[in-house]
């Protein structure tokens, strides 16, 4: 763990683990419906808030291993970490990330899991709710991904060592300067009325002539009630757009 991204994914997975807890079985949430439970949870059970805490203090006992290595020779480094191990680690520690890169690239992680299944829209990216992999999410990344090619060629080197603080404030001034219109059709709500019918067993028959039922019964079911729903035509007038930042 330290100061790199690399720490993204291990800290997600980290704190889903700490704060997973359960009541008899379902999953609730700590300082939340897990409060009503009457039965003794099961699972960590640990806040938000706890979680958050016991990264941060792994992470503050963690650096000082990084101090104590910045005060050894270049030399010495070099021959306990040589190149190809360093390399290998680099290598590792991108391909970790290219699962996350892509899910947030593509809307966020939480629809991405269900792209397959329920397709649900991608929430927390503002005003602006877009299926997974739509092609605003992926034009805003690929604005990132360019801003951050052109730096490591042509920016100095102070600007490719913030590269990254570049590439998301570039991405930034784009989506706050870009807006998504939605449009949709302006119909009023449909008028449905629920229709039932009385089926009477076999054998009985109605006589609407003076409402009575006539004939022998042949069948051991009593009544039965057939309902079905009968809606009046949806009317439109029009297109109402929306737009979003």
């Amino acid at each position: 763990m330290g100061i790199t991204f690399a720490v993204l994914p291990v800290a997600t997975d980290v704190i889903s683990i700490l704060t997973s807890c359960s009541c008899n079985g379902v999953i609730c949430l700590v300082n939340g419906t897990c409060n009503s439970c009457q039965q003794q949870l099961e699972g960590n059970c640990l806040s938000g808030e706890d979680a958050y805490g016991h990264i941060l203090g792994t992470i503050l006992v963690c650096c000082w291993v990084q101090v104590a290595i910045s005060f050894c020779p270049p030399r010495t480094l070099r021959r306990i970490f040589p190149p190809i191990v360093t390399g290998t680690c680099i290598i590792l520690i991108g391909v970790s990330l290219i699962a996350t890169g892509f899910e947030n690239w593509g809307g966020g992680t939480s629809c991405a899991s269900q792209v397959l299944t329920s397709k649900t829209v991608c929430t927390g990216n503002g005003d602006v709710k877009l299926p997974f992999g739509h092609r605003y999410y992926v034009g805003l990344g690929f604005v990132v991904f360019s801003t951050l090619v052109l730096v490591e060629i042509f920016g100095s080197p102070f600007m490719r060592n913030i590269q990254v603080i570049i590439g998301l404030a570039v991405g930034m001034l784009v989506a706050s300067i870009v807006h998504v219109t939605h449009c949709e059709d302006n119909c009023l709500p449909q008028l449905c009325n629920d229709i039932c019918y009385d089926v009477l067993p076999e054998g009985l028959h109605y006589n609407s002539s003076n409402h009575s039922i006539s004939g022998v019964e042949k069948s051991i079911y009593q009544n039965r009630t057939i309902c079905f729903q009968q809606c009046s035509p949806q009317t439109c007038n029009g297109l109402i757009c929306h737009h979003y930042r």
